[in-house]
């Protein structure tokens, strides 16, 4: 049988006979059944001829922070050009700060991110955000990378490259590439996957030192109804005491190959 056509979300055009024009609106904290929700929020725009443009919109909530400007064209594909800011911070590192500019329409919107401070990253894609089975083309790229400052030198990933591309139907092929430059061994990681609404499937996790020294992890996870779960991992001559940078431990595992499942609440393998 034909797939059928996906649903996308049609956006009137809004069209007001007069124009509306917010100056200043400051909003001190918001708190919301006891709990604070927001520490401060302003916003400065006008609506006219169709078009909502936004001057400036801040919120703020501890030391988390959102800042956006641009406009929006409220008919036809509904045009955008918006530019967004956000500064996130990380527990024991730097803050992630995001510069984010979104183009095109909210019938096909185009990302273009750059992030510094905790990570250094850019990402470029396209979404559908109004199709009912969002497809989406993302690439993820990062020069270098170590998630911790007290980690060793030879788990930093360098010339990271993350691809996705697909949609909720048909699920979304992710695939990745990073080096190790900082092990002897010059070490590789790879990565092909599928994620789904009803779960994930992990074709190839591996980390090689070689043809024949590696470690690779393959699986599945299947959350539509009641959580089920497989994983199968292969090891072969891989130098796990270089990678940790721990040449002083005698112990050495030349081949392994295991598996483990979850099904009903419980572990099998």
């Amino acid at each position: 049988a034909e797939d059928e056509p996906s649903a996308t979300l049609e956006l009137p055009s809004l069209e007001l006979p007069f124009a509306i024009e917010l100056q200043r609106v400051q909003v001190g904290e918001f708190i919301l059944n006891g709990e604070s929700l927001l520490s401060d929020a302003g916003l400065q725009a006008k609506w006219q001829s169709g078009v909502i443009e936004i001057g400036e919109l801040a919120l703020n909530y501890q030391d988390y922070g959102l800042q956006a400007k641009g406009q929006v064209t409220a008919n036809g594909d509904w045009p955008v050009a918006l530019q967004l800011s956000a500064q996130l911070p990380m527990p024991d590192a730097e803050v992630l700060n995001v510069q984010a500019h979104l183009s095109g329409s909210l019938q096909a919107l185009t990302l273009d991110v750059t992030t510094q401070g905790y990570l250094a990253a850019q990402l470029q894609g396209q979404l559908q955000p109004l199709d009912a089975n969002l497809p989406a083309q993302l690439s993820i790229k990062v020069p270098s990378f170590k998630a911790a400052a007290d980690l060793p030198a030879s788990l930093t990933l360098a010339d990271v490259v993350l691809q996705l591309n697909g949609d909720l139907q048909a699920g979304y092929q992710i695939t990745g590439l990073a080096q190790l430059p900082n092990t002897p061994e010059q070490m590789r990681l790879t990565i092909a996957a599928l994620l789904k609404a009803s779960g994930a499937e992990l074709r190839a996790l591996r980390l090689s030192a070689g043809e024949e020294a590696f470690v690779a992890l393959t699986g599945a996870v299947n959350w539509q109804r009641d959580i089920e779960a497989e994983a199968q991992l292969q090891w072969q001559d891989f130098p796990w005491s270089s990678l940790l940078e721990q040449e002083d431990i005698p112990v050495q595992l030349h081949t392994l190959a295991g598996q483990v499942g979850y099904k009903d609440g419980a572990y099998q393998g």
